[in-house]
């Protein structure tokens, strides 16, 4: 078996979340809400540096830096700067905004119901008699192969 399969602690995300807020802020309000799911007040800190360390190693500084500020102008994420032990200790305390996120998941909702509402019904067919094109009408059953070849023979 491949070393590079799941012998690790996999990231999660579903992926109607990466299709409504994009898939690196999926990823990361993803492993938001697993890092603070059992701590009280649901909050949890690191600088970007650790979390690129410990958490996204295959991202830049720079682009945690924009994922973060992507979840926080989107209200998905709270989000406040500590300065500890001097001018190079910074370090960022997140918290879902689930208020925010129960909306987003309201909005599709309604946004499905809305398609299927608009989509025709897959069970509802309508037939054309041929031997009348100036006057359509449903017919009550589907012509069968030998009624619409004796028409068009006709």
């Amino acid at each position: 078996m491949s070393k590079l399969l799941v012998n690790e602690s996999p990231l999660q995300v579903l992926p109607s979340l990466a299709v409504r807020i994009g898939l690196n802020e999926a990823i990361t309000l993803q492993q938001i809400h697993f890092r603070t799911r059992e701590k009280k007040g649901g909050w949890c800190y690191d600088s970007y540096e650790t979390w690129q360390k410990e958490h996204f190693p295959f991202w830049s500084v720079m682009t945690i830096r924009r994922v973060f500020k992507s979840l926080i102008d989107r209200d998905l994420i709270f989000a406040e700067k500590q300065h500890l032990h001097g001018k190079g200790d910074h370090r960022l305390s997140v918290k879902v905004n689930h208020l925010t996120l129960s909306e987003l998941e309201h909005d599709q909702n309604e946004q499905a119901q809305e398609q299927n509402e608009q989509a025709p019904d897959q069970n509802e067919h309508i037939y054309i008699h041929i031997d009348s094109p100036e006057t359509p009408h449903r017919s009550e059953r589907e012509p069968s192969l030998s009624d619409l070849l004796q028409r068009r023979l006709a």
